[in-house]
């Protein structure tokens, strides 16, 4: 395996991303949340919003820098390194896989609320009110840039076996959520035992979208693909594991039998369907 830079180096700089992309949402006035102003507020989300596109640069360009090869263009080597090649099939073939995890939430929406009639209003309420610009388009698109393109690479560069890397890699990711402790605190003084608690639920479920993210990168080598299932897994949030679809009972037994076919349908499928021909490999990282 190509042996670049130490593992040490690699997680140093990991931690380094992790830390700036943190620490820029809390650097202008105008980002930072108050009692008086949540973190929705529009002035705080477009601030945070530029806030991390720049972090995110300089991530990139610390990786690009490292892995780029004497005769590499800049253009070429950012392309490859970061997986910022234009991979539609995957895209389309990562989505489908993600949305059998939610067949019976599609189902609940679409069929049993008959969410259809509203699917057009949800959208554009959903995606062009800033709090949807910040969940479903930046969040996603600068998460996934930084904690997938800029430092997967890295560890491939200090010779992590890639099942490794598929494990350890998106810890960074579900740190850089612990960062809402502070949020929550300050718009809730006295909650800190709560704020904990809210934030190891979601540093655990990160982690564990991270695992699924990782895979997807390594495997088709596209960040689009993993922008599109980050975003439609904020879209469509935890699917219910409790409980009673409303109406008539066949709708809340059709829910549940549609969760577990989709269930097995991903785990038989995944293997399939993220097989790519130009995969991320890391013997294509030459300097």
């Amino acid at each position: 395996m190509l042996h670049i830079i130490s593992l040490e180096l690699a997680a140093s700089l990991s931690v380094a991303y992790t830390l700036l992309y943190v620490a820029v949402l809390y650097l202008h006035p105008s980002s930072r949340p108050t009692r008086l102003i949540s973190k929705d507020h529009p002035t705080v989300i477009k601030t945070r919003i530029a806030a991390v596109s720049f972090a995110s640069a300089v991530c990139a360009a610390c990786t690009v820098y490292i892995g780029m090869g004497a005769h590499d263009s800049l253009v070429s080597a950012a392309k490859r390194i970061l997986g910022l090649t234009m991979k539609p099939q995957e895209v389309v073939w990562s989505l489908a896989l993600t949305a059998t995890l939610f067949a019976g939430p599609l189902f609940e929406y679409f069929v049993a609320d008959r969410g259809w009639m509203d699917f057009p209003r949800d959208i554009v309420h959903g995606l062009f009110a800033w709090t949807g610009v910040r969940n479903y388009i930046a969040g996603p698109a600068t998460e996934e840039f930084v904690f997938r393109a800029c430092i997967i690479p890295l560890h491939f560069y200090a010779s992590v076996k890639p099942g490794y890397i598929v494990f350890i890699t998106p810890l960074y990711f579900g740190l850089a959520h612990v960062h809402h402790i502070y949020e929550r605190t300050r718009q809730n003084p006295g909650q800190l035992a709560q704020a904990c608690l809210v934030s190891f639920v979601q540093f655990t479920y990160t982690s564990i979208f991270g695992w699924y993210a990782s895979f997807i990168f390594m495997r088709t080598g596209s960040l689009l693909a993993c922008i599109a299932v980050h975003s439609f897994c904020n879209i469509m949030g935890l699917p219910r594991v409790t409980g009673r679809v409303r109406g008539a009972l066949w709708k809340s037994v059709a829910y549940y039998v549609l969760l577990v076919a989709g269930l097995l349908l991903f785990t038989v499928q995944i293997d399939d369907w993220t097989r790519s021909a130009t995969g991320y490999e890391p013997y294509a990282l030459r300097r």
